[in-house]
C-alpha cells in the first residue's frame, strides 16, 4: 500500500505480491497515509464495550477517553497458504476531525483496560496510530483507516478468536469515529 493509497503498487522494499509487514508500514502521517475516501459501506459492525463503571455507547462516538469494542473476525484458525493470499485488516471507518487541528490516536488490541495508556508501539498489543497534522482549511476532514493484523495476532496468539477487543486511546485533539470492522484483504 503507498500513500496514494494505490494498494495495486507494492512498496517499495517489497517484491510483487508481497505485502509489508505491519511494522514496516506507515499509516496516517499528516492526514495522507493510509487515509481512504469513505464509501457507501455499511459502518460499524462492531458492538462497543464499555470499560468497568462506564455507561454502555454505540457508534458514532466522540473519542474524548479511552473505548473499546468487541469487533467479529470474518474467519479464524486460517492456514499459512489463507495468510499468505488475504491479509486480516482491521478498518476504522469515520474518522471525522476539523482540518486545522492536530489529531492522534491509537489503536490497541486485546490488552486489559488497566493499561491501555502505558501501551507504546514497541508492545506487541500497539496495532498502529492516526495522525492529523494541522492544515491551513476549516473545513472537516471524513476518512478511514486501515491496518493488516494478521502478523500482530499471531504474535498475540489470537488467531483462533471469534472476535477482538480494539481500544482506540485518544493522545491529542477532538475526533468523531462511526465504526470498526475486520475485513480479509486479497494480494
Amino acid at each position: 500500500m503507498s500513500c496514494s493509497g494505490n494498494q495495486n503498487n507494492p512498496t517499495p522494499n517489497t517484491s510483487e505480491g508481497e505485502l509489508p509487514r505491519r511494522r514496516n508500514v506507515l499509516f496516517g502521517l499528516g492526514g495522507l497515509c493510509g487515509a481512504v475516501t469513505l464509501n457507501n459501506n455499511p459502518f460499524a459492525s462492531a458492538a462497543p464495550v464499555p470499560p468497568p463503571g462506564q455507561v454502555n455507547f454505540a457508534f458514532p462516538l466522540v473519542l474524548d477517553s479511552a473505548v473499546s469494542a468487541a469487533v467479529k473476525r470474518p474467519n479464524k484458525s486460517r492456514s499459512k497458504k489463507e495468510k499468505e493470499e488475504e491479509e486480516e485488516v482491521l478498518v476504522i471507518e469515520g474518522i471525522e476531525f476539523e482540518g486545522n487541528a492536530p489529531v492522534k490516536f491509537d489503536v490497541i488490541i486485546n490488552q486489559e483496560e488497566d493499561d491501555i495508556k502505558l501501551i507504546r508501539p514497541n508492545n506487541t498489543e500497539f496495532a498502529g496510530s492516526f495522525v492529523s497534522l494541522p492544515q491551513l482549511r476549516k473545513k472537516k476532514i471524513l476518512t478511514s483507516m486501515r491496518l493488516g493484523i494478521t502478523d500482530l495476532l499471531e504474535e498475540l496468539g489470537a488467531d483462533d478468536d471469534d472476535s477482538l477487543v480494539v481500544t482506540l486511546v485518544p493522545r491529542q485533539g477532538r475526533v468523531k469515529i462511526r465504526g470498526i470492522r475486520t475485513q480479509l484483504l486479497a494480494d
